[in-house]
């Protein structure tokens, strides 16, 4: 008995062809992410678990919300409330906050939140 390769490869050429086009876009588009940091600063409790030699900064720290997020929120706006929750334990001037920006933003959709702010000097 001999098996058909010719007319099995056409199927799996199609099928590989049709998920292909019905697929997500390979390079999806870039998020756009707002500038502003409007709103009320979440409180924040933090537990410093390293802190710089020389500048006495916590360089690692664990945080939690004191408050639960309700549900539905943006993810955008949890992150700047609780950069500005930040702010005290950080010792981060208005000046500070007013002139980060959100550069990049990792959720995963159920756990942790990691947003990523950039500042110019």
């Amino acid at each position: 008995m001999r098996k058909n390769w010719f007319g099995s490869r056409i199927f799996l050429g199609a099928a590989v062809s049709l998920i292909g086009a019905c697929g997500m876009p390979s390079a999806p588009e870039a998020p756009v992410l707002p500038t502003s940091n409007d709103g009320p600063a979440m409180r924040v409790v933090t537990q410093v678990m390293h802190r710089d030699g020389e500048s006495g900064q916590p360089t690692m720290a664990r945080l939690h919300a004191d408050t639960l997020t309700p549900m539905g929120s943006e993810v955008k706006s949890v992150a700047w409330s609780t950069l500005r929750g930040l702010k005290h334990n950080y010792n981060l001037s208005d000046e500070a906050v007013q002139g980060a920006k959100l550069q990049d933003l990792h959720d995963a959709g159920n756990g942790p939140l990691i947003a990523h702010f950039d500042q110019e000097i």
